[in-house]
């Protein structure tokens, strides 16, 4: 499935790799994590590996690490995630878009969870679409 990015004002971004569309994406997180202190206490400190696999195959490691101060969201292989998630970046993207919920992806398969199980539903307050200012 195709989603197409558009910034809020309307704006398309610069092109991105098809592998790497949650980019743009994860850059918002990284913002909103340092400047929105609800953010980091809704989703309660959580810190989150995302595997993001490309259309071409390749992975992209992201670490969104809420525990942190300040949070800390980039790439960082070696640092402790209490949760792993692993999953497509078209999948990535419909969640942030809010077509699927994390909850949804994961229980059709399209999503792959591991660690701390209970911690994952904090995964919704990361992805909200509806606190994301880019336009999925």
């Amino acid at each position: 499935a195709q989603v197409a990015l558009m910034l809020a004002d309307g704006a398309q971004p610069a092109s991105l790799p098809a592998s790497h569309r949650s980019d743009d994406v994860m850059a918002e997180i990284k913002e909103r994590a340092n400047i929105e202190n609800v953010l980091v206490k809704q989703a309660d400190q959580l810190v989150v590996r995302f595997l993001i696999m490309g259309a071409n195959g390749q992975t992209k490691n992201w670490l969104v690490d809420l525990k942190s101060v300040p949070p800390f969201v980039g790439h960082n292989d070696s640092a402790y995630a209490e949760l792993d998630v692993s999953l497509s970046d078209d999948t990535f993207m419909e969640m942030a878009a809010g077509k699927i919920t994390p909850w949804q992806a994961f229980t059709t398969g399209q999503v792959k969870v591991s660690g701390r199980m209970g911690r994952a539903m904090l995964l919704e307050t990361i992805l909200n679409p509806s606190m994301l200012k880019m336009k999925l």
